[in-house]
Order: structure tokens, then sequence, then C-alpha cells
């Protein structure tokens, strides 16, 4: 699944005696296109070119879900939303587009091929979030609680590209017949902090340049100077928070009942932090912090970028394999020798392990994810557990990440 828009509705029943529920529709064209794994291109016509050759893989692989391939359907989806009596609810849905996974062989002569596809089939509205943000002073009581839909049924419109806006660069390891794994120098985060002067030229909040991981939450740093000759009070409630990334997926605060509330003396500086609920999206450039009223100003906005410039990162694939029943383990380093802190961050869904036999096999938590953060200096570990069993007359590993950390397509290969 792939998110594709995320929408807030209001829903208010301040006065009202009962609940009611209202219908929500969307609509969406769907055009039924292919994706294929290991950096492979599929044109408008749903041909790949290995060999030299064209080969038609997009109408095979669309016929195999009843469907032919660039053929586009337009999809109502509907959900129910509710609102108790006396409450002003929002809720979030979000716009889903459902691509099936599966494997397709080619074979050219002698030689066969075998990747990982993704094919968009389908769409969805789902309801992620709701919560009730309090009526307003100036609300009036209807006398019956009405049930007509909240905002008429929208058609979203998207035109695919067969091939990616810019061609992925592919960073492949080095072997030596020792099982020496090879090294892949990835970006390390150099966001910049962007100063504000919401408050009169002696008082500046600034976005700090850390981002801290606690399994699959993290937390933004902010730091407060107070260069007046008054002592300043920072107030806002969390529920007046909002990161949203550059792809559109929105996070939310942890605790979205707690709020801030600390006093800053003349010359002094202090530092506070907000923890969201992650992870990152592993290809988002950047986020952007919005809170609605903080210490009586309204939207108050910091932006934190993510993508990053490759400098003094390096990624390695050990020579070890573990074994636990009919599963095994890859283990992996990470160090960092630039002076910025580095944040790892993927899904296990974009991890494609195949062999040199053309077997494919698949990361046992295919949902999971990885995000962490490497200091300046500082080298981790970390592991992707695979099903198997290996095929025994395999002689090579090779390890594609799709997406990390913002960077596409990177590769290692182990000798078996």
């Amino acid at each position: 699944m792939r998110v594709v828009q995320t929408e807030k509705i209001v829903q208010p029943n301040c006065g009202g005696t009962l609940e009611v529920e209202n219908v929500v529709e969307r609509s969406r064209t769907i055009i039924h296109t292919v994706e294929l794994g290991g950096g492979v291109e599929v044109n408008a016509q749903g041909e790949v070119s290995l060999l030299g050759t064209g080969v038609q893989v997009g109408a095979a692989i669309a016929a195999q879900y009843g469907q032919s391939y660039g053929t586009e359907d337009t999809l109502t989806r509907a959900i129910t939303v509710k609102a108790k009596e006396g409450t002003y609810m929002e809720h979030t849905i979000q716009h889903v587009e459902i691509w099936q996974r599966g494997t397709v062989e080619i074979t050219i002569g002698d030689q066969q091929f075998t990747y990982p596809y993704y094919f968009r089939n389908d769409f969805s509205v789902e309801l992620v979030k709701s919560q009730n943000i309090g009526c307003p002073p100036s609300e009036v009581a209807p006398l019956t609680p009405t049930a007509t839909p909240i905002t008429p049924p929208t058609r979203y419109v998207h035109t695919p590209t067969a091939t990616p806006t810019t061609p992925p660069t592919k960073f492949v390891s080095t072997l030596t017949p020792t099982l020496t794994p090879g090294k892949t120098v990835v970006p390390t985060l150099l966001p910049e902090p962007t100063r504000i002067v919401p408050f009169g030229a002696e008082v500046t909040i600034s976005l700090g340049q850390e981002i801290s991981v606690w399994y699959d939450r993290f937390s933004l740093h902010f730091d407060i100077e107070n260069e007046n000759r008054e002592q300043f009070v920072l107030r806002f409630n969390h529920s007046d928070v909002q990161l949203v990334d550059d792809r559109g997926k929105e996070y939310w605060v942890h605790d979205s009942e707690a709020h801030q509330m600390f006093t800053i003396d003349a010359g002094e500086k202090k530092s506070f932090k907000i923890e969201f609920d992650g992870p990152i999206d592993p290809t988002a450039n950047k986020l952007t912090v919005t809170i609605k009223q903080i210490s009586g100003v309204s939207n108050v906005v910091w932006e934190l970028n993510l993508k990053q410039p490759v400098s003094g990162v390096t990624i390695s694939l050990r020579q070890e394999i573990s074994v636990w029943y009919d599963r095994f383990t890859l283990h992996f380093d990470i160090k960092n020798e630039s002076r910025e802190q580095f944040v790892l961050r993927f899904n296990h869904s974009d991890v494609q392990l195949v062999d040199d036999r053309g077997k494919e096999y698949w990361v046992h938590d295919s949902e999971a994810h990885q995000m962490f953060t490497v200091d300046a200096g500082e080298k981790k570990s970390f592991k992707i557990e695979f099903d198997g069993p290996i095929d025994s007359a395999a002689t090579k590993l090779i390890v594609n990440i799709s997406v990390l950390s913002g960077i596409r397509n990177l590769s290692w290969e182990l000798s078996l």
C-alpha cells in the first residue's frame, strides 16, 4: 500500500442530542502499471530492455489480476465517520493506492532473470485518526442532528510516468574471494536549523539539527534564547503541533494531550523537545513543523532538511550469516566519520535479496522498518532476517535496498 494523500475532515455535533454518522466518499483514477525491483525500468508499453531485447512483462503481470496493462479505472470508496453528541470531531483519512507484490521470471535464450514486481491494482480510503477538538464558544445547538455528507466526493486523477523522473544511482560493493564485504557510501545528515523571531527582536526559537530515535518514535529538539530584559513564558499545547514531510505524510505527536510551559529568564537559553510517532518516510527530504498557537503567536513554522549529501558515512555487509531453523540473518555495519549525525531509515518492504540462481528470498517481517541515529564518529550495527533456506547450489547473494535515507538502489554482494 502507498499513501498518496492525507486529508482532515471536521464533523461538528456540539449541540446535538444523538450521535451522528456521515458517509465520506472519495474517488481516484487508477492506471494499471508495473514497477520492477533491482533498478529495472518499465516503459509506457510495459516493456523492459534486457540483453538488447525488448521484453513485454506488463501485459503478462496485469493479466494475472484480470486487468489490461495501462488501462484506467475510476474507483470510488466510502467510509463512515461518527460524532457523539456534544463533540466537534476532526477525522484524518488517507487515500491509499494498493500495489500487489510478486515475482516475475524472464528467460532470454539460456539466461533467466528474476525480479520482484509491484502492480498498481486498487484504491482505498482509510480512517487513521479521530479526535474531539472541542466546540467553539459560538457554536449554536441544532434542533436535530443532521446526516448530510461532510464534503462531496472528490475525483483525484494521477497520471503516472513509466520511468522515474531521475534515473536511480546504484551503489555496488566490491567483493574479494575471502568474503570481505564492500562499502557503500551513503549521505550524512546536514540539516540547517531555521531561526525565527516571532516574539520580538530579543526572543528567538530555532529547530536543532539532531533527531532522537527510540524504537519507532522520534523527537525534534528546539532551542529558545531570551535576550530581552524581561522574563519570557513559553506555552503551547501538543494538540496544536503539526508535522508533515514533503511526501505528504503526516506525523502525530506521541502525546497530543500534553502541553509545554516554562519560563526563560532575561539573558537565558533553554531547550525543549517534541516527540512524534514514526517512522520517518525513507524517501522524505524535508520536515515542516507548524505550531498553531505558541505564546500567543499564530502559525509559527520551521523546516528541517533531511536530504543528505554524500560525505563520510559507509555501510558494509559483514562476512557472517546467522541461521535459525529455516531463517537466516545478514549483518551490516554503519560507520559515521562525518561531523554530523546520520539518521538511518528504511522499510523492510524495500529490501530485496536474490541469489545467482535467480531465487528470491523474502524479509521475514516485511512490514517492519529500521530507524536509528549514528552520531559523528560512531559505529553501529543492524541486521535483516530472511525466510530461507538458502539454495545449496547458490554461490552469491545480492542485497538491494531500494530506498535508504532518501538514496535509492543501494546494493551489496556476498559470496557463498
